[in-house]
């Protein structure tokens, strides 16, 4: 349950750095609002580059860790040669926050895990999700997979950023 919330909190850092580098300086005016994009344009950028990896080889935990490790890096390089100072980064306080948000935060955080380490409930999952996930990582994307098995045809980015992570105690 805890390596699953630090697992997604990892994610998490990795969308942001590669959110935050193609967002361009200045287009937002307050902090919350640039985190959410930076966050939310990371796990699509992240998650369709992994589909893309897909496309030439199967996914799996080391391929994807490197190929996100070469872009994190690029987009570092690249916005600190545009920006030399560190004005992207946002600047929080958290100091200021109070302790019993804290609380609260981390309370929500253990109550998310523990659902997100219980056993599947989704009618559905067994027909397409897992099989699909499988199938990225053991193979690839392969053309003409939806004439054998149709549900296999559908390349949705959500499943390849997930099939890296069926590894180890994920796996079973």
């Amino acid at each position: 349950m805890l390596l699953t919330l630090v697992l997604w909190a990892l994610m998490a850092v990795v969308a942001y750095a590669v959110g935050i580098g193609l967002i361009p300086p200045g287009t937002f005016a307050r902090v919350g609002d640039r985190i959410m994009a930076a966050l939310w344009v990371g796990f699509v950028v992240v998650s369709n580059a992994w589909l893309a990896l897909a496309l030439v080889m199967p996914l799996t935990f080391w391929r994807t860790l490197g190929l996100t490790a070469l872009g994190v890096a690029g987009l570092w390089l690249y916005r600190r040669r545009r920006t030399p100072e560190w004005t992207w980064l946002p600047k929080v306080d958290f100091a200021a926050v109070p302790p019993l948000l804290w609380f609260i935060g981390a309370l929500g955080l253990a109550v998310l895990a523990v659902f997100a380490a219980g056993p599947v409930t989704q009618w559905d999952t067994g027909l397409y999700h897992y099989p699909s996930v499988n199938w990225l990582k053991t193979y690839g994307v392969t053309p003409g997979i939806a004439l054998l098995y149709f549900p296999l045809g559908f390349s949705c980015s959500w499943y390849a950023f997930v099939t890296p992570f069926d590894v180890g105690w994920w796996d079973k």
